[in-house]
């Protein structure tokens, strides 16, 4: 059977790290608490109501991405090395200083390229009213990229980078050990993308509607870098990829942001 020999204690760690990150994007969520945005039949809902309902939704939908991204991991061979060491009480693997230097450093550049892309490219295009503040509280910043680093890693590499690889190696009968490097580049983009594609509800309602500006906007300043962390989930792990994740939004959120 596909559970008999199911990580169950690896399962537990994950989700509970995801719901960790979801945690971390309440005191977000209540900043950007609109009763008014809410179905009519719902609107009545106080804002702590609505977030004990979003965190229910994302703890389920964590729990069902780990899931089928760990049926997916002895086939693709992708790994969280230290995650599932810690889980098998195993010695911790040595860390890459290299590694961890460049996923902070290009995690900085392309935090900083995104930034001016958008203040000089998209933004001058838009015009907003001076009024609307797009930024984020800088502790809020600091609590959300919990969620950023952890819960959407677990979403869009674990499970969807995952899947997409595994799909791939079904459709051309490849086995572990055997997946081309093709395979891999070719989940990267597609979950790049996909991540891109589901910012643009939010974007669509911070803006009052979409057009191609808005979504090719969605499609850059949240994809980008996500081609950065498919690929050191890739090479060295899910864990240097939530470092890159944690570390983006550290400088978006936080240090970079005016």
């Amino acid at each position: 059977m596909v559970l008999q020999n199911f990580n169950w204690k690896l399962f537990t760690v994950l989700v509970i790290l995801g719901v960790i990150g979801a945690l971390g994007l309440i005191p977000y969520e209540l900043e950007m608490y609109d009763p008014t945005e809410l179905p009519a039949d719902v609107e009545e809902l106080d804002e702590w109501t609505v977030v004990t309902i979003n965190l229910l939704s994302q703890t389920f939908l964590v729990a069902v991405a780990v899931f089928f991204g760990m049926l997916t991991l002895k086939r693709t061979g992708l790994r969280a090395p230290f995650i599932e060491a810690f889980v098998a009480k195993e010695k911790m693997p040595a860390v890459s200083g290299k590694w961890l230097g460049l996923a902070i450093s290009i995690s900085f550049v392309g935090s900083l390229f995104v930034l001016r892309l958008d203040k000089h490219i998209f933004m001058p295009q838009l015009n907003l009213p001076d009024s609307m503040d797009l930024s984020m509280t800088w502790w809020h910043g600091l609590l959300a990229m919990l969620y950023g680093g952890i819960t959407e890693e677990l979403l869009v590499r674990f499970f969807m980078m995952g899947l997409i690889v595994w799909l791939l190696a079904v459709i051309f009968r490849k086995q572990a050990g055997e997946i081309p490097p093709i395979f891999y580049y070719v989940a990267i983009f597609l979950a790049a993308i996909i991540f891109g594609i589901g910012h643009l509800p939010a974007t669509a309602q911070l803006f009052g509607g979409l057009d191609t500006l808005l979504i090719v906007r969605a499609l850059l300043l949240n994809g980008l870098l996500g081609l950065w962390f498919g690929f050191l989930y890739y090479r060295k792990g899910l864990e240097y990829a939530i470092i890159a994740h944690m570390s983006a939004d550290l400088f978006v959120h936080v240090i970079l942001a005016t």
